[in-house]
């Protein structure tokens, strides 16, 4: 499905630079002053992040001046033609939980023009499409994005998609400063900054009065600098002494409530003094504010709170803002509540009422005065910004049931509501958010969900054009449906009415949603991580996940998690180690990494650790040699465990041996004799399920008779299946490196010199019984059943075109082929695209089963143990692991 909203254009942008500043709040001279080191220093990392990319944290307590310093700087920085050419764009997060995010990440996304094919369902969704539209729009990565107020440390890795970002928080989180350059903002001006506040506020010329002044120092002191409390006490224009000790008493006075944290003074007997300085109903207007959500509060939904006519509307809110209890910009006709006034605000300041019953009645009241402006008609009230985005949230919050009732089911309105947005995702956030308070009162949803299922799976056929709500429920929903019967109504009265003329499908093929195969994401790390992530099934049935994080740094370790609650198991420091693999052992006890002595080299020295008796593991060799680590390419776990709990595993040393080794204890003991063949070892892999080896040998050489003369490659390599138990060798195989094709079969090449045709890419052994040869030859993917006569070598190259059965061609080079524990689905790994394909096996029948495209690309792809559930993996930071369900 495309999204068919449309993107800031170039056009909008030249005609307008201004607009390249999107919601960047106003910070006009005559209301602030600017403090020049701390906006000094924005300033520079600003004009650093523009020249590459990079990442501002701004930190500090609520009230310390952290958004005006930023909104100072950000346009500071623009008058020197900085981020001029995509501009920027304010996103407002707080305290919100995770499907609010995604409302307002899912938004953004529709403003900067990212489209999908399926609309995303969650975080992790809209994180990856993201992430790819700016790596296919390299451009459009020079945006700088300003989210402000990030309380939730969980939230920062939603926002990684940004290359250039500033982020403003109360809180610093020690992971922070791994990705983020982090400037403290002083909780408190210092006295002169102070005392230019509250000259500006009283025009005064010669601030030396207040310098004078000890009350002013007194006040200034008591509450403790803080930018927010001494702009509510200049906005009190304070003249007499008395009025300045009334101030001083009602900030060191303990107030009554709940009191915001981290504040030694009575931060809100500085709301509350500035609220009574005001004549009784202009008190009342101001505290009804405190109902609008943490955004920018349009003139329309305030006049119709108030139920006052735009001009004396605005002569309060001027005066309001000349008291500096809120930002009001009467250009753009809106204003803005500081966050912490609106804590004030929506304390009951009423005594015969708690806190619950206050909000629920300042919520009814909004609503109802909304009834009163439109009377009833919803979708006529005129889109001032607020109202078609917050009136459900508004409703729900009053616990209006029988207004939900009618607006959920006005068609007119959620017709101008699609109009408004031009896009259908506002309206189904605000049918999930009605459907969660209908289950949440034990209420029927049926309907409802009916009507949400519709707008998610026939979201493409909106006609973008034309806007037409009622012909696209007409078109996409069951006849006998009463969505249609709705729908029809509607239809009917505007065709009357002649507005419009509207036509009706009279029957429909069955429909059912299509769900995905992706069941979920798991971040695990931060930081660019090439090291793919493991998984194991231990016998307590939990699925755990190893990865490597913080690679040669000194932080650098290896942690054990719990797939389903992200618990962290285990945790080993590796200060400062290049970590190249790591592996577990199937029941999860022990932990093996490859480590390289610097980037680049192509020796690993491979070391294992014992996860509950925290001890690296000592290898002995058969001639009794004592090693803590090994040199190798590659190291397998058997996945398999004996009946007495022993382990197995598998080293490849030289790209030409293979050993393999019994744990026992604390010691890794050498079993049997080091297996090789001739060529180099492209692979070495345990057959899912078993305690099968199978081992890959490529460029195979035959010798000359001549001394002098160079060996000839051969077109052949050589597949050796060994069990480990004994390790005796069970079977061989010969298969052509290149084939070519002809007449619809491939052939071995016929080019001596080789380098022609299809390379083989990749293969696995699949079935028990009916044993099958799974190999891939560049984009072609086949198989070749292997008759039970055979138990020693066989050259299946000499009839290779009867032998090898076409699966299927793909558009894309195969570059890797995985299998079930129980061998019935086989995946194919396809290169750099966002697709993966499933086969399933039915004897040796292998037939096309799933295709699945994926939101983000991935670099490896794994089964988990005894499932049909696989693992994408995501190694750009931060990275993930995405889960899929192919039954």
């Amino acid at each position: 499905r495309e999204n068919h909203n449309r993107a800031d254009t170039a056009d909008e942008r030249r005609a307008n630079p201004a607009y390249l500043l999107r919601d960047v709040p106003p910070t006009p001279e005559s209301h602030y002053i600017v403090r020049e080191e701390f906006v000094k220093d924005i300033c520079t990392r600003l004009r650093d992040i523009n020249q590459s990319h990079g990442h501002l944290l701004i930190y500090g307590m609520a009230g310390s001046g952290k958004t005006i310093a930023i909104c100072q700087s950000i346009r500071k920085v623009f008058e020197q033609g900085c981020f001029t050419s995509y501009g920027v764009y304010w996103v407002k997060l707080g305290d919100i939980r995770n499907d609010k995010l995604f409302t307002i990440l899912k938004s953004l996304c529709i403003k900067i023009g990212v489209t999908w094919k399926e609309p995303p369902q969650n975080l992790e969704e809209i994180d990856a499409y993201a992430k790819q539209f700016f790596e296919d729009h390299q451009d459009k990565s020079n945006i700088l994005f300003i989210f402000d107020d990030v309380w939730h440390k969980n939230h920062y890795n939603y926002l990684t998609f940004a290359k250039k970002s500033v982020v403003t928080s109360r809180f610093l989180h020690p992971e922070n400063k791994l990705m983020y350059q982090c400037i403290p903002a002083s909780d408190r001006f210092t006295y002169d900054e102070a005392i230019q506040v509250l000259a500006k506020n009283q025009n005064l010329q010669d601030p030396q009065v207040l310098y004078d002044n000890p009350s002013v120092a007194r006040a200034i002191n008591s509450c403790g600098g803080l930018p927010l409390a001494i702009a509510l006490i200049g906005g009190l224009h304070l003249q007499s002494d008395q009025q300045w000790r009334n101030v001083i008493q009602a900030i060191e006075t303990d107030e009554i409530g709940d009191l915001p944290a981290n504040y030694d003074f009575n931060l809100y007997g500085t709301f509350s003094l500035s609220i009574r300085d005001m004549e009784p109903n202009k008190q009342h207007y101001f505290l009804l504010l405190g109902v609008f959500k943490r955004v920018q509060i349009p003139i329309g939904s305030i006049m119709s709170l108030w139920k006052h006519n735009e001009c004396t509307t605005i002569s309060l809110l001027q005066e309001f803002h000349h008291k500096s209890l809120l930002r009001f910009v009467e250009s753009k006709g809106y204003c803005i509540l500081h966050d912490l006034m609106i804590d004030y605000l929506q304390q009951s300041h009423d005594p015969q009422q708690s806190k619950k019953e206050y909000w629920i009645k300042m919520n009814l009241t909004l609503v109802q005065q909304y009834f009163f402006q439109c009377q009833g008609q919803w979708g006529t009230y005129p889109n001032d910004g607020y109202f078609y985005q917050h009136l459900v949230y508004h409703a729900i919050q009053a616990q209006a049931d029988v207004l939900l009732a009618t607006l959920m089911a006005d068609f007119n309105w959620m017709a101008t509501k699609f109009k408004v947005f031009e896009s259908l995702f506002n309206l189904q956030s605000d049918l999930q958010d009605y459907i969660r308070y209908l289950q949440h009162n034990n209420k029927n949803c049926q309907l409802f969900q009916q009507l949400l299922d519709s707008l998610y799976q026939y979201e493409s056929y909106a006609d973008m054009e034309t806007m037409d709500f009622i012909q696209f429920l007409l078109n996409s929903n069951q006849r006998n449906s009463w969505i249609v019967s709705k729908a029809i109504e509607l239809a009917h009265e505007n065709t009357v009415r002649d507005i419009n003329r509207y036509w009706l499908i009279t029957s429909y093929s069955q429909n059912n949603i299509k769900h995905s195969p992706w069941i979920a994401s798991k971040t695990l790390c931060k930081t660019l991580n090439e090291v793919v992530p493991k998984c194991c099934s231990p016998k307590d049935g939990k699925l755990n996940i190893i990865y490597n994080d913080y690679n040669q740094a000194q932080d650098c370790c290896l942690t054990i998690t719990d797939y389903e609650t992200s618990k962290t198991i285990f945790n080993l420091p590796l200060p400062n180690i290049l970590v190249s693999k790591v592996q577990v052992s199937p029941d999860a006890s022990i932990i093996a990494y490859a480590s390289k002595k610097k980037l680049g080299a192509f020796v690993m020295f491979w070391q294992l650790y014992h996860v509950e008796e925290k001890v690296h593991l000592t290898f002995h060799d058969q001639d009794g040699t004592k090693m803590s680590a090994i040199e190798g390419s590659l190291l397998e776990f058997c996945p398999l465990v004996t009946s007495q709990g022993n382990l197995t595993l598998a080293t490849v040393s030289d790209r030409k041996n293979v050993n393999i080794w019994k744990i026992n204890g604390h010691d890794i003991c050498q079993f049997g004799r080091t297996m090789f063949g001739q060529g180099r070892i492209n692979s070495c892999q345990f057959i899912p399920g078993s305690v099968e080896l199978l081992i890959w040998y490529e460029d195979i050489a035959a010798e000359t008779s001549l001394e002098n003369q160079a060996r000839m490659w051969v077109n052949e390599n050589q597949i050796d299946i060994w069990n480990t138990a004994n390790v005796q060798s069970k079977s061989s195989f010969i298969l052509p490196k290149y084939v070519e094709q002809h007449d619809g079969k491939l052939a071995p090449s016929s080019d001596l010199k080789l380098k022609s045709g299809f390379g083989l890419s990749s293969l696995q052994l699949v079935g028990k019984q009916d044993t099958t040869i799974i190999a891939a030859y560049r984009h072609v993917l086949g198989n070749i059943l292997i008759p039970n006569t055979i138990h020693d070598r066989y050259d299946f190259s000499k009839d290779f075109d009867r032998t090898f059965q076409i699966i299927h061609t793909c558009d894309k080079p195969i570059t890797n082929i995985i299998v079930s524990d129980d061998h019935q689905l086989i995946a194919i790994q396809l290169q750099k695209v966002k697709r993966f394909m499933v086969f399933k096996r039915n004897s040796h029948r292998i037939t096309a089963y799933l295709s699945i495209d994926c939101v983000q690309y991935y670099r490896d792809l794994t089964f988990i143990p005894d499932s049909h559930h696989v693992f994408g993996y995501d190694p750009v930071p931060p990275s993930r692991l995405y889960r899929y369900d192919l039954q």
